[in-house]
């Protein structure tokens, strides 16, 4: 069996990252989820956090920020299509961050049970996830 796998990210837009990776972190919509080579076939929701990644070959890995989409494992790929992704060094911090106390504020005063409430929770957990990405 090969230790390494492929990984492919993808957005509506195109395609973010291909590379042949040793191990890969992601966040779910039931949790985090660690990929190895050899996974069983998998397919999952995404959620919204930091996607880590160990490159072959000992070069270093990388993370970065996903919301929403799929993740599927077949064969030797898994293939993220997500519905967003920030990279550390493209995230503009003043620009993200606009918004935040009231994002905040409104999660107070919004019924949980409202799409409202779910629309301010996915945009600040986003904004956290890249606060943890940028540490």
């Amino acid at each position: 069996m090969d230790n390494s796998f492929k990984l492919e990210i993808l957005v509506p837009s195109g395609k973010i990252l291909a590379e042949s990776v040793l191990a890969v972190t992601l966040p779910t919509e039931m949790g985090e989820v660690g990929v190895l080579p050899g996974h069983a076939s998998y397919t999952t929701t995404l959620g919204t956090g930091i996607l880590e990644y160990a490159l072959s070959n000992g070069r270093s890995g990388g993370a970065i920020v996903i919301s929403g989409g799929i993740a599927q494992y077949s064969g030797d790929t898994l293939r993220v299509l997500a519905d967003t992704v920030d990279l550390k060094d493209k995230v503009k911090k003043g620009e993200y961050d606009k918004g935040r106390d009231e994002l905040e504020a409104s999660l107070t005063n919004v019924d949980i049970t409202t799409p409202e409430w779910s629309v301010s929770k996915a945009k600040l957990d986003r904004m956290n996830s890249i606060d943890a990405l940028l540490r």
